[in-house]
């Protein structure tokens, strides 16, 4: 990225007779500040200025983010029978931890909202999914998955809880 003084905000007037460093030294305070620590802290102020912008169309692979979302649901609890069709599932709040199995890193933890959902942002890597309801109950339980997240892409899982009613 380059900066110019186009892309600064601030428009001071210019002086096209260039003094010396000679004469700035000289040169009578303005206020409090020398006339050189004011031009030192318009440069310093013109540089960050521009220094937190990307030109349109960097992109870098470090700003790519990658992770994991989806869906914890449970099923209600159909008893079976011969002419049944699929048991209706609901939205369940759940616990989910991600442990890394490629990397030695500290395992993330969420939990899904009231309708079920959950997004996290992770690096790219093999995780485990470790599901626990929220009460520590037995049931409603599912079962561990292994997943794997690339670079720069988003892994969309259900996460179904078996009620454990038959």
């Amino acid at each position: 990225m380059t900066c110019s003084p186009a892309d600064s905000s601030f428009d001071a007037p210019v002086d096209d007779r260039n003094p010396s460093e000679a004469e700035l030294l000289t040169q009578p305070a303005v206020g409090h500040w020398s006339r050189r620590t004011f031009l030192g802290a318009a440069l310093v102020l013109t540089a960050s200025a521009c220094g937190g912008r990307a030109d349109e169309g960097d992109s870098t692979d470090e700003h790519e983010s990658s992770g994991i979302s989806g869906v914890a649901d449970v099923d209600a609890g159909c008893p079976p029978s011969p002419d049944a069709t699929a048991c209706p599932r609901r939205p369940l709040r759940a616990r989910l931890r991600f442990v890394r199995q490629d990397h030695h890193a500290p395992e993330v933890e969420v939990r899904t909202g009231e309708d079920g959902t959950f997004t996290v942002e992770l690096p790219p890597g093999r995780y485990e999914v470790v599901p626990d309801n929220l009460t520590g109950a037995p049931y409603p339980r599912a079962d561990r998955m292994t997943v794997e997240i690339r670079k720069g892409t988003w892994t969309t899982i259900p996460v179904a809880f078996d009620s454990g009613v038959r």
